[in-house]
């Protein structure tokens, strides 16, 4: 039993997570130093598999030893994910949080969105309705980063940024991906 348990901790250390990776076009803003990165691109560009990436491995170039310079939740901190509505946010976790999660032996909370693995961070799961959003306040010292879902569609955007989660980025330098279709 002591085997398997060291066995199922590697594994989910060393890519117990189903990570693809990114693709060509992905490349350039995975690598980029920037700390915001804007993702305006169609529906087969990828943005959902970027952002889990992102989030899970981090991103940017990488460091003297090793991890990219933005850590994800390998590193153990927490990623929030922010959808425009109740209906994408379920998307978000039904099809991309949850599944990855779940095959790699970790932790998942439907009610609450929260999914973790041993030894990683949290991946948290919201909307940017305002009772949603108001719910996350508190969780900076463990934040790494946010990813805003469909940014360009959502409402008062520029409040919510300026209001509740610009703040939330402040104790960890965290950072933002926004991401958003064409012509939105």
């Amino acid at each position: 039993q002591h085997y398997a348990t060291q066995a199922l901790y590697g594994a989910l250390l060393n890519g117990g997570i189903r990570i693809l990776g990114y693709l060509a076009q992905q490349e350039p803003p995975a690598y980029s130093p920037a700390r915001f990165k804007l993702l305006c691109c169609g529906r087969r560009w990828g943005k959902s598999r970027f952002a889990f990436t992102a989030a899970t491995m981090g991103h940017g170039p990488t460091s003297i030893h090793g991890p990219p310079i933005w850590h994800g939740l390998k590193a153990g901190l927490d990623v929030l994910w922010i959808g425009q509505s109740v209906k994408q946010a379920d998307n978000i976790w039904s099809e991309v949080v949850k599944p990855r999660i779940q095959a790699a032996g970790g932790y998942t909370n439907d009610s609450e969105k929260i999914a973790q693995c041993y030894g990683m961070g949290r991946f948290l799961v919201a909307t940017q309705e305002k009772h949603s959003i108001q719910s996350v306040r508190g969780m900076g010292a463990q934040l790494a980063g946010i990813i805003l879902d469909e940014v360009a569609r959502w409402d008062n955007a520029e409040s919510v940024l300026k209001e509740e989660l610009y703040p939330l980025l402040l104790d960890n330098n965290g950072r933002m991906i926004f991401t958003s279709m064409p012509h939105a």
